[in-house]
């Protein structure tokens, strides 16, 4: 019977390997009683000769199988070799035509199956990303103010925070001197009820009044004289921030794996649904910054997919009612000190009058005496500008392995879960209920449960 040693030929545990050059031929006899998975075989070597590096060889008369050499013995003049069948070698080809379900694969896998053999750490990994809103229109801070302006309708100025005092103190009463022209601005149809709403924003004025020119501001038919530029009617600035999901490529890309928070001016931190955005190369935040009451939306969209939005106050509602005192009656005292003065008696005319007022159009914000009303309108810019950056933060924080799926692919394979032809395949592959059908019964056996513990592909 002639048998092929490979004496170079070496290769690993459960794989499909076999040589490739063409061995070395000996002719030898079996050793009975015989079995064809496990035979021994007697050679008689020339003297001298010791075949302690013939480890693998092939018989073809035996099926064209491979065995590995268990064991040399020296008997009597004859060299005794004991073999065992290698039979994913011998039935390589049966193998590779065999389709099967592929839990593991080295070279065909789907990283974003998550693997639960890979440890995780206990302390997840912080990361970070930046980006600032665009333009840069954070200032000083200014005023908004939304009137009653010329036939009726409503306009809203920007103006500082002196500008805003001087509007106040010329629509206030502070001594009977200044009765007379409170009066024409009454019937102008100016008075602190006409100011609709006022607040403090984190822009400068040129920022707000979108660029228009100096203007002074008209309270209905009344010109304050106080300058002013008409508002943007909005505000936007934008931030791209690309998303490197702390650094996760693989299935660690999941809410399993990994969370996110944002950091958005004027809301502060947010969550952000991973699964959502995992999709995604960058992230875009557009901020709509409504002037005029201070109010925002902010949308956060990802490039492939997801869509957030946010609103809220960017601004301070400056209560401009507050700094008045007792309007009414402040106003009816007024009129009858700027009467003393002038030596008339209106009687009982004043209060009269001053009803009468009241069921039209009235002034909620005369006041008596001195009264320093810029002092009631500041103090909000300083706290806003600290807090109320135009960044927008990115925290990334991930539960990461002890190794990743790259490293350890090629070592035990990486999830794959599907049917594959296993000759498609490569490097170490795992199956599940693997069935070949090739040699004898306890061969085909063997042969299945190695699939299923993971063989070499070679």
């Amino acid at each position: 019977m002639e048998i092929v040693f490979y004496p170079a030929f070496n290769k690993r545990q459960n794989s499909t390997k076999i040589p490739t050059d063409g061995g070395q031929s000996f002719s030898g006899e079996m050793v009975e009683p015989f079995d064809m998975t496990a035979p021994s075989v007697r050679f008689s070597f020339p003297a001298g000769f010791a075949p302690y590096s013939y480890g693998f060889c092939f018989i073809n008369s035996l099926g064209g199988r491979y065995y590995h050499v268990t064991e040399w013995t020296y008997e009597s003049g004859f060299w005794i070799a004991s073999l065992v069948c290698d039979v994913l070698a011998s039935f390589r080809d049966d193998i590779f035509n065999t389709s099967a379900f592929i839990i593991y694969s080295a070279s065909n896998y789907n990283q974003l199956v998550p693997d639960a053999r890979l440890s995780t750490y206990a302390t997840p990994v912080h990361s970070q990303q930046v980006a600032n809103l665009s333009p840069g229109i954070w200032g000083g801070g200014c005023y908004a103010v939304t009137v009653l302006g010329k036939g009726g309708g409503t306009q809203t100025y920007v103006l500082s925070y002196s500008a805003l005092g001087d509007l106040i103190d010329a629509m206030s009463i502070a001594d009977a001197s200044e009765f007379q022209d409170q009066m024409q601005q009454l019937f102008a149809g100016a008075s602190i009820n006409a100011i609709l709403t006022a607040c403090w924003i984190p822009f400068d004025i040129n920022t707000a009044g979108g660029g228009n020119p100096d203007t002074t501001i008209f309270i209905a038919n009344w010109n304050s004289g106080v300058t002013a530029k008409y508002a943007a009617l909005t505000v936007q600035a934008k931030a791209t921030i690309p998303l490197n999901f702390g650094g996760a490529d693989d299935f660690r890309k999941s809410s399993m794996y990994l969370s996110a928070e944002l950091w958005l001016p004027f809301i502060g931190k947010t969550a952000l649904p991973i699964d959502e955005i995992s999709g995604c190369s960058s992230l875009e935040v557009a901020y709509t910054f409504d002037v005029s009451t201070a109010n925002f939306i902010a949308i956060i969209s990802g490039n492939n997919g997801g869509r957030f939005s946010y609103s809220g106050k960017f601004g301070h509602t400056i209560p401009i009612s507050a700094i008045s005192v007792n309007p009414l009656q402040g106003a009816i005292d007024t009129a009858t000190a700027a009467a003393s003065v002038a030596h008339l008696n209106f009687g009982g005319a004043v209060s009269s009058a001053f009803d009468a007022f009241q069921n039209f159009s009235f002034p909620t914000a005369s006041t008596v005496g001195s009264v320093d009303s810029k002092a009631l309108i500041g103090g909000f810019n300083s706290s806003y500008n600290a807090f109320f950056a135009g960044q927008v933060v990115l925290d990334w924080y991930l539960i990461s392995t002890v190794t990743t799926p790259q490293e350890v692919a090629p070592v035990i394979g990486y999830p794959l879960g599907q049917v594959r032809r296993i000759g498609s395949l490569s490097g170490y592959v795992q199956t599940v209920q693997a069935s070949v059908a090739a040699g004898l019964e306890s061969e085909n056996v063997q042969i299945n449960s190695l699939l299923d513990g993971g063989v070499y592909l070679e």
